[in-house]
């Protein structure tokens, strides 16, 4: 039988990202965050409060794969924290004053087949994306297997600007792993 493994946000943060839509941007900004924007935790301040994303790991469930699974994490974040950065000078202001509309959630789903039947199926949230009054804003896994996110300020969207994800799960002359992406509004 085909393992089936998920790593998607849950109820309580999709509540938090939604909370969000209506509010109007204020700035991205994290601790350590430097100006390739790139760091394991992220803070969206927005006119109705803030949200920390955050990247995480854990022990992979996929038989004979001994390793790390990336996690893509969201709560409320701490004012504290929020200011520290920002007093750190770690604060980006890009696309700040637009409206979010919506938030949507970046899903990959990677499909491991061996000699033709279907050995496992990984779904993963890697991606949250913030439709804004007047373009986007996209915080995202950088790999499947670290903490890791990169943050992204667009005018224009598709699935595929999220680059592929650093990933130990490649084909091989004994296995086929094909992915795809989808996005879920929240």
């Amino acid at each position: 039988m085909a393992q089936m493994i998920k790593t998607s946000i849950g109820s309580a943060a999709k509540e938090i990202l939604v909370n969000l839509v209506g509010s109007t941007l204020e700035s991205v900004s994290g601790p350590g965050l430097p100006s390739y924007l790139i760091s394991p935790r992220i803070f969206v301040s927005a006119s109705t409060g803030n949200v920390e994303l955050f990247g995480d790991v854990e022990d992979s469930p996929i038989a004979d794969f001994e390793g790390v699974m990336s996690t893509l994490n969201v709560d409320v974040a701490l004012r504290e924290e929020v200011e520290l950065a920002k007093t750190q000078g770690n604060v980006y202001r890009q696309k700040s004053g637009m409206v979010i509309t919506s938030v949507r959630v970046i899903r990959e789903t990677a499909t491991c087949t061996n000699g033709g039947s279907l050995n496992w199926v990984y779904e993963s949230d890697i991606g949250i994306l913030l439709v804004l009054s007047g373009g986007f804003l996209v915080v995202s896994k950088l790999g499947q297997h670290d903490e890791a996110l990169k943050v992204q300020f667009l005018d224009e969207f598709n699935p595929m600007i999220v680059e592929r994800l650093d990933s130990y799960f490649e084909s091989d002359l004994i296995q086929n792993i094909v992915y795809s992406r989808e996005v879920v509004t929240i």
